[in-house]
């Protein structure tokens, strides 16, 4: 609804005396109006941002890695362990580190991208036992991971058991996790398992460059704070990073042009100082996904099951007790029925899980 017409219907509803008036709702409801009209008349709203964010992850990956081999590759490593300033052993030990650690995440992220999450095939109009469609215990098919056929609406299908329908990509997708739109795409029975391990290999990226560039950047950080105390903004305007301005900043690291501020500057501290906050900032948000990731794996739940789940007990103020049809009775187990078989080590292998896993009954 356009803007003019939501704010007439609430100066409506503030002035009349038979109607409840509840501000919350109505700023809420001004404030999305609003936005729907500004984004419709600026057509932001049909700018292709699903494909804007797969690129910025993927341009994002490989500049960090570009910054490794063109700056921190020598001011960080080699001045650290290498004293003569020359490629030794431990050189090679963090490029093998680095290029593994880059190799691995942006080969399971591209594959989460482009694998088919697992559509169900339009040939499931008919079913062997159609009783187990939508017993008489609804409770059991809403709140549940149910092992019964549920039969879609949109798609006019039966779907086995745990596929679900998504909105957004208008399909049923076999064991639906929920969708992404950094990977602009559902994750489901088929790529679940690259996506964790895309998660797992990022998070350990993130903390592994996190860790190596701890003390190139807190020994400068310390020394700026006892010379000029620690405030957000001081001489060169731009903060505790010291960071000189934007402007500058993209004429010395992209054009290799050095202004009056940054006739001094050193390069691969400008690039320390962008890179370490990322990383850490990137491995806390990762590791917390993963997490969680990691107790829906050992409970053999998905997003979309846990979220019903919970979803009931906050409904019904009491515990969900119904135990699970797809518990193995392990948390190990049931994360192997993800991730495959002696899967703590599998994991560091790239491909090593590719056939192992096993395939999840669909029905």
């Amino acid at each position: 609804m356009r803007f003019p017409e939501k704010w007439k219907e609430f100066r409506a509803a503030l002035y009349s005396p038979h109607s409840s008036f509840n501000p919350w709702t109505w700023i809420f409801q001004l404030t999305r109006a609003a936005l729907n009209d500004a984004l419709s008349v600026t057509r932001i709203n049909r700018l292709p941002w699903n494909i804007f964010l797969v690129s910025f992850a993927i341009e994002i990956q490989s500049l960090i890695f570009l910054a490794y081999v063109i700056s921190l590759r020598s001011a960080v490593v080699t001045e650290r362990w290498c004293a003569a300033e020359e490629p030794c052993a431990w050189t090679w030990v963090h490029d093998s580190i680095v290029l593994y650690l880059f190799a691995t995440t942006l080969i399971y992220y591209v594959l989460s991208v482009k694998s088919r999450p697992g559509k169900v095939s339009q040939m499931c109009r008919e079913i062997p036992d159609t009783s187990s469609i939508n017993p008489k215990d609804d409770d059991t098919t809403q709140y549940h991971p149910s092992p019964q056929y549920s039969y879609c609406q949109t798609c006019q299908i039966y779907r086995p058991p745990r596929a679900h329908h998504c909105r957004i990509c208008n399909i049923c997708v076999l064991r639906y996790d929920h969708h992404c739109i950094w990977i602009n795409n559902c994750v489901g029975l088929n790529n679940y398992r690259s996506f964790v391990l895309f998660m797992i290999h990022l998070t350990v990226a993130c903390w592994y460059g996190t860790a190596l560039l701890f003390w190139p950047f807190y020994e400068p950080l310390r020394e700026r704070v006892k010379e000029h105390g620690f405030r957000w903004l001081y001489d060169n305007g731009t903060g505790v990073l010291n960071l000189p301005p934007l402007w500058d900043m993209f004429l010395l690291l992209f054009r290799r042009i050095r202004t009056e501020r940054t006739a001094d500057v050193v390069v691969s501290q400008i690039v320390i100082d962008i890179a370490y906050p990322i990383l850490m900032g990137v491995g806390a948000v990762m590791s917390a996904f993963l997490g969680y990731h990691f107790k829906l794996m050992s409970m053999s739940y998905t997003t979309l099951e846990h979220r019903i789940v919970m979803d009931y007990q906050l409904e019904h103020h009491k515990t969900f007790d119904r135990p699970n049809p797809f518990n193995e009775g392990s948390w190990y187990n049931n994360i192997a029925q993800v991730l495959g078989p002696q899967w703590l080590w599998r994991i560091w292998i790239p491909g090593a899980l590719t056939n192992s896993a096993k395939t999840e009954k669909v029905s």
